[in-house]
């Protein structure tokens, strides 16, 4: 089976969390797992730049050694506020290139926004889609000004969602 997993979070930096120990545990099953995630932790970084590449890790594992994921981190504005809106964007485009070329069985959403970006592709592709929510994701928005905006989004992914 080939399985998309979107996160909004370091899936290097950060962890191991629970979707580490699934993608670690489903590819030694013998899934192909690709990863998009966003350096979330751009900000503290000492090399300051405006914007990063799309970059691509294969061979990553981060629980159990002999997995096997591919690992895309696309580009984005390392500016505040519009580096959610370039997130938006670079994760959209992203997503579609996957649906096109993985052709993913599945997709399943760690995140807010680009696992509603990536619930609807699905639905758009006829591809199942798996919410799996770790947390109010919503409160783990830096600005507390965007929680209410989060928290719609979330709701409609939950809401739409073909399993939670």
């Amino acid at each position: 089976m080939r399985i998309l997993l979107v996160q909004e979070s370091d899936w290097l930096a950060r962890g191991p969390h629970q979707q580490h120990h699934l993608g670690d545990r489903l590819s030694l099953k013998g899934h192909q797992i690709r990863v998009i995630d966003y350096e979330i932790s751009w900000r503290q970084q000492e090399k300051k730049e405006l914007y990063t590449r799309k970059r691509v890790f294969k061979h990553i594992s981060k629980v159990l050694e002999e997995a096997d994921i591919t690992l895309i981190r696309p580009g984005i504005l390392k500016i505040p506020v519009l580096d959610y809106l370039s997130l938006i964007l670079s994760h959209r485009i992203e997503i579609g290139r996957q649906i096109e070329e993985f052709g993913p069985d599945i997709i399943i959403g760690f995140g807010i926004l680009n696992a509603y970006k990536a619930m609807n592709l699905a639905k758009k592709n006829r591809i199942p889609f798996v919410y799996y929510l770790i947390d109010a994701l919503h409160t783990l928005i830096p600005s507390k000004l965007l929680w209410p905006l989060g928290k719609i989004v979330e709701k409609q992914g939950l809401k739409r969602a073909d399993r939670v």
